[in-house]
């Protein structure tokens, strides 16, 4: 299964995402998600390999039952992270960007956008993550720690993914 689900990872991230974009972030992403397991329900009901919310399934052009189709699932996974990146498009860094766009694919853009605002308020670089991430406790207060958790082992598990292409090279 873990083949296919990288096949399809490929697949849809060279068709959906910026050129460029390595796909291993999406693999990693999935890993932080669901541990690679298809049929994933979190408590909060979020669905599958991406952990996607009925809702944001239904933002994207999706149907809930879509998201139990391994392949759809990660495509509608694909597409709405294309479409937090593209919320974050004017953060130049392209690092600091995917740490936006996956917060606010944890958290909501809602929320992210808050704390930017308190940062920025507070004179803090607002387009980077650790000066953000710091103001996002008084948005979302207990729930911060998930994510700025969140954004840290996706973090951590794509450096170990692309240390270890590296190795195999």
């Amino acid at each position: 299964m873990l083949e296919k689900i990288k096949f399809l990872v490929k697949t849809y991230t060279s068709l959906i995402l910026p050129e460029g974009f390595d796909w291993k972030r999406v693999f990693a992403q999935i890993k932080a998600e669901s541990a690679f397991k298809a049929d994933a329900v979190s408590p909060a009901g979020a669905i599958g390999l991406m952990q996607i919310m009925p809702s944001t399934a239904r933002e994207v052009g999706f149907s809930e039952n879509e998201l139990y189709d391994p392949e759809r699932n990660i495509e509608c996974g694909i597409v709405y992270l294309e479409k937090m990146l593209k919320i974050w498009e004017k953060i130049d860094n392209p690092e600091e960007r995917w740490y936006f766009a996956l917060a606010s694919y944890n958290a909501g853009a809602g929320n992210i956008k808050a704390a930017q605002r308190r940062a920025r308020k507070e004179h803090l670089e607002a387009t980077d993550w650790t000066c953000v991430s710091q103001k996002l406790w008084e948005i979302t207060g207990k729930y911060a720690k998930e994510t700025i958790n969140y954004v840290a082992r996706v973090k951590r598990f794509y450096f170990e993914y692309k240390t270890k292409e590296a190795k195999d090279e």
